[in-house]
């Protein structure tokens, strides 16, 4: 009898484990919908001929604050772009920063080739910045416009590119972290594409 019941108990608690199971299972394959990106404002870099397109609401409408950079004897002009909104951590990928600057073009590259080589060789960039580019670096073509992309991985995840400009150099990067909730992984994974729209956005001279 006592048996039996145990065997009762098994199967009850087996039945239960699979419903659990099946939950867990079909909420991981839930599609996660994200916000709505829309690049429907539009700006100009100081003081440069280069027109660039953002979303009035910020990225994944967490708000957005535009700044101008300091000018240096190697950046002409620049804007750096993050949310307004409270951070949330079940969000924490959302919270992207991006940068556009345009750079004195002081080694003369004249064509993304010699732009690429210096990337991947140049020992005036750091050691992991190099081995970076040397590892999945590549030319893009972006609506008519060559960049040089690579992205670093280190303790926060940066996206670069590189186009040579009538004025300069044209750097674009995007920086974000990792979180580890379903929500915010998913929107790790889209900003990937996020960033190749930005550049589509942005049009240099």
């Amino acid at each position: 009898m006592k048996s039996k019941s145990i065997y009762i108990i098994t199967i009850v608690l087996a039945i239960i484990l699979a419903g659990f199971l099946y939950f867990i299972i079909k909420s991981n394959n839930k599609e996660i919908e994200l916000p709505k990106i829309n690049f429907d404002a539009e700006a100009q870099l100081p003081n440069a001929n280069i027109n660039f397109k953002y979303p009035k609401e910020g990225f994944y409408k967490l708000g957005i604050n535009l700044t101008d950079l300091a000018t240096s004897e190697t950046l002409i002009s620049g804007i750096h772009i993050e949310p307004t909104a409270e951070f949330d951590r079940n969000a924490q990928s959302a919270y992207v920063v991006e940068e556009i600057k345009l750079l004195k073009n002081e080694k003369n590259f004249k064509n993304m080739e010699e732009l690429e080589s210096f990337y991947k060789t140049d020992f005036s960039l750091s050691e992991f910045e190099r081995e970076y580019a040397k590892e999945n670096g590549h030319i893009l073509d972006i609506n008519d416009n060559k960049y040089f992309i690579y992205k670093v991985t280190e303790d926060a995840t940066v996206w670069h590119a590189l186009t040579i400009a009538e004025e300069g150099v044209i750097e674009v990067s995007l920086a974000y972290t990792n979180g580890f909730t379903p929500y915010s992984e998913n929107i790790y994974k889209n900003n990937d594409g996020l960033f190749l729209e930005i550049l589509e956005n942005i049009n240099p001279r």
